[in-house]
């Protein structure tokens, strides 16, 4: 995983272009593993919470994983990332820097399948509750960097 996370590294914070099917479109990378580690962080503060107290927390702290889940994930995406199979890292369509994740109108997510390869894995396209596989690999994207606005 850790050579995943410096793969994506020159991309972050970076207002970014992807050709996908010979349009652009934005691409936001995100680091996955990071926002698992801040949603865990979240959580551990709603321990000895009732079930209405942690309710109301997350109502007014919700983290980056709950948006992504809720706006670019169906049921089918999130058991695949949750068994491991999948790693969230580009989300499609939103601002350059977004404020939120919590977009309806979004061009869905790239995924890395670590499923069989988790040195060199298969780049997913998944929005709409469909999944494509773009590329063999992150280095055959077309991914340019732009001049935020």
């Amino acid at each position: 995983m850790e050579t995943l996370k410096e793969t994506i590294a020159p991309l972050l914070d970076k207002a970014l272009l992807i050709n996908l099917f010979d349009e652009e479109e934005t691409l936001h990378v995100i680091d996955w593993m990071q926002i698992e580690d801040e949603h865990d962080e979240l959580v551990d503060k709603m321990e000895g919470m009732s079930d209405e107290e942690a309710e109301a927390y997350l109502n007014s702290n919700e983290s980056a994983l709950m948006q992504i889940c809720d706006y670019f994930m169906d049921d089918e995406c999130l058991d695949r990332v949750e068994n491991g199979e999948w790693l969230p890292f580009g989300l499609l369509g939103l601002t350059y820097k977004p404020s939120s994740y919590a977009e309806m109108g979004n061009g869905g997510m790239l995924l890395f399948d670590i499923s069989e390869d988790e040195e060199n894995p298969a780049i997913i396209l998944y929005r709409d509750g469909n999944e494509e596989v773009l590329a063999e690999s992150l280095q055959e994207l077309v991914i340019n960097e732009v001049e935020a606005q």
